[in-house]
């Protein structure tokens, strides 16, 4: 768990914990051959380090731990970092999180003096070698290998071997190595040319440190502010040292929260344990979206349209080229077939045989486009029955939440009329999915007819086609050399044609499939949210009794007390207690994490944890909530004493400081339990 500790940190405290680590192993004896062993990177050494670890945003300190960390990574001291030894230490960077490009960011930030070979190769090396050869030799250059392999070997190899045969030539090497003038080598300026050329993203590691030393520079400015604020306040709230205990009310030494896509949390009320998705996508977002690739594929389905009635440019060109063909070579063939019975014959044999094709092509076309259009019908068919399916599953599980309800006098009448409601809408939706069922059942009969009519069709173009070229060839022998010349001249052609049109159908239904898939993920991820939507409308609220006037008093009080200090100096649970104090003129006592049995022996709350299933559900909560939380996995007082914050309906908990409501301590391990006054 100390581990993971570390690789949330900041770059300071990274640098600053391997720099503990180090000291402790005596990294600057190891022999200058021989890597650091990583055998020795574990979690009992991580666990022993940070618990006497203490994270800081002191940005003086910064400077002083790039030093150490480079003297220690200077092993042969010739105040320069080589290749050689970056490779040594590359494995233990990635251990705690931090990447070689953000070290050797910071290195530049203040100024080290770093070799030219961290990122300089041979060119010639590269010459007639495979992906593989290339992949083993830029293992050993760490900062191109990072860049490389955040690009994909693949990629990047692909990018360069032009000519596509599986390795790297002469040619193809001059090329990518001549961005710095200087063709004898591969370096980092050649690699970010590239990278611009292709119009490739990748991570900028001088930005993205900068961006942190930014932002710790703003922490600090932020903790030297808070720490006045929170004195302040302390002097106006004058708490009576009669009636507190400093050792039982012990708070939580709290750092910035930190937002998360997903949070886990198990109620200490003995709820079962939950993982709640909070995506950043919204039903009303995805729906835009949705409409957007919707338009994409009303676009190509004209497109393909186009396509099959000739009136795409790029069809209608070869067609027209293939008609002016076709017209100079039956010129020709009539003024042979004038004096020419059995040409004649042929010709006639030849319209006719033309005739059956187009007709039979058109009949596949438009079997085809019938087709296409049903499997379209069938993938929205399928997915709007998957998202009633959900939708249903939300109902159920809505319904077995409402019967599980224990009932009271206050509660009944409102359990027994939403047990009504979700059986009649259970009812309804069931007839709705039996309905698009039967639905989806024609279509795939529809589906089967066509691609039986395609079938058939396509047998008897085949045969048709067997029939034209016979009759040409029988032409073709009766016929001068002109005529014979300008029939080539017009089968080529025709094939160039048909070549150019099936090809664009495929394509063009191949984009229409890869929208279609798009479409099917939005849906799945609007029927997701629908679900969850349809289940939280649904729950019995245990607020139906809560007390809006004493809620509102705690809240206003905490806010009094503390709302303006956004930073806590460890004393959330005194500052809970104050604010009880302020607003019903009796203080509460224990910590953090205590105040989950406090609460539950008070008279007027009551614990409403079960219906807590996230983040989400906790910013809901009403003014003057008691939010109180285990133990969690931190560096200070909240992985002994846990926290507590009072909600002020807004979205916001306060205790000796005012906090967003996050997913941090979910994240961080933390269970809790909520009280609501009633």
């Amino acid at each position: 768990m100390a581990s993971m500790d570390i690789q949330k940190a900041n770059i300071l405290s990274k640098i600053q914990f391997l720099n503990q680590y180090f000291s402790k192993i005596e990294t600057q004896k190891a022999d200058e051959d021989v890597a650091i062993n990583l055998d020795e990177i574990n979690e009992d050494a991580f666990s022993e380090l940070s618990l006497n670890f203490e994270e800081t945003f002191d940005t003086e300190l910064l400077d002083d731990a790039v030093d150490t960390l480079y003297s220690v990574m200077d092993v042969d001291k010739n105040n320069e970092i080589s290749n050689s030894e970056l490779l040594k230490f590359k494995d233990i960077f990635e251990k705690v999180g931090l990447t070689v490009g953000e070290v050797l960011a910071l290195y530049n930030e203040f100024e080290k003096e770093v070799s030219n070979d961290v990122d300089v190769v041979e060119a010639k090396s590269f010459e007639d070698i495979d992906i593989d050869i290339f992949k083993e030799m830029i293992s050993n250059y760490p900062k191109l290998q990072e860049i490389i392999e955040e690009i994909g070997y693949d990629k990047f190899f692909d990018i360069i071997d032009t000519n596509k045969n599986g390795i790297f030539d002469s040619d193809e090497i001059a090329k990518i190595s001549g961005f710095d003038e200087n063709e004898a080598d591969f370096s980092y300026s050649d690699l970010q040319n590239i990278i611009d050329e292709n119009g490739i993203e990748v991570t900028d590691f001088q930005e993205k440190v900068a961006k942190e030393f930014e932002a710790m520079k703003a922490a600090d400015e932020s903790n030297s502010k808070n720490s006045e604020n929170i004195s302040s306040s302390a002097q106006k709230s004058s708490y009576p040292a009669s009636n507190y205990n400093a050792a039982s009310s012990s708070g939580v030494s709290y750092a910035a929260p930190s937002s998360s896509a997903s949070t886990s949390y198990s109620s200490s009320a003995g709820s079962s344990s939950s993982a709640v998705s909070a995506s950043v996508d919204t039903i009303e977002s995805l729906e835009e979206q949705k409409a957007e690739k919707q338009s994409e594929l009303d676009t190509l389905n004209s497109k393909l349209s186009n396509i099959y009635d000739d009136s795409d440019e790029q069809i209608a060109k070869a067609k027209a080229d293939m008609d002016s063909a076709q017209a100079q070579y039956e010129e020709l063939l009539a003024t042979e077939a004038e004096n020419k019975p059995l040409v004649n014959l042929l010709m006639e044999q030849q319209k006719d045989n033309e005739t059956s094709i187009e007709t039979n092509e058109e009949k596949i076309e438009g079997y085809d486009a019938k087709l296409t259009q049903t499997n379209e019908d069938i993938t929205l068919k399928n997915s709007e029955i998957n998202s009633l399916n959900s939708e249903l599953t939300a109902l159920q599980n809505s319904l077995e939440a409402a019967q599980a309800v224990e009932i009271t006098e206050r509660n009944e009448a409102e359990v027994e009329a939403k047990i009504a409601e979700l059986n009649s809408a259970i009812e309804a939706k069931c007839d709705e999915i039996s309905a698009a069922q039967d639905e989806l059942d024609g279509l795939e009969d529809d589906k089967t007819t066509y691609e039986d009519k395609i079938s058939n069709a396509k047998e008897l173009d085949k045969s048709l086609r067997t029939e034209r070229d016979r009759i040409e060839n029988a032409i073709a022998a009766q016929v001068s050399e002109e005529t014979k010349n300008a029939l080539k001249n017009y089968q080529s052609l025709r094939t160039q044609y048909e070549t150019t049109k099936d090809t664009a159908i495929s394509d063009t239904k191949a984009q229409i499939s890869e929208v279609q898939n798009s479409i099917v993920e939005l849906e799945e991820k609007i029927s997701e949210l629908q679900a969850e939507k349809i289940e939280k409308e649904n729950q019995i609220s245990p607020w139906g009794n809560y007390d809006a006037k004493r809620g509102q008093a705690l809240a206003q009080a905490a806010e009094s007390l503390y709302g303006g200090v956004t930073q806590g100096s460890g004393s959330c649970a005194l500052g809970v207690s104050e604010a009880f104090d302020l607003a019903f003129g009796t203080p509460t006592s224990g910590h953090g994490y205590q105040y989950g049995e406090t609460m539950s022996n008070m008279e007027g709350w009551v614990e409403v944890t079960d219906s807590i299933h996230g983040t989400e559900d906790l910013k809901d909560l009403p003014a003057g909530a008691v939010v109180s939380w285990s133990p969690y996995n931190s560096s200070g007082l909240g992985s002994t004493y846990g926290h507590v914050y009072i909600t002020d309906g807004q979205g916001h908990g306060i205790s000796d400081f005012k906090e967003d409501i996050s997913s941090t301590y979910f994240d961080k391990g933390g269970t809790c339990r909520v009280f609501i006054p009633v």
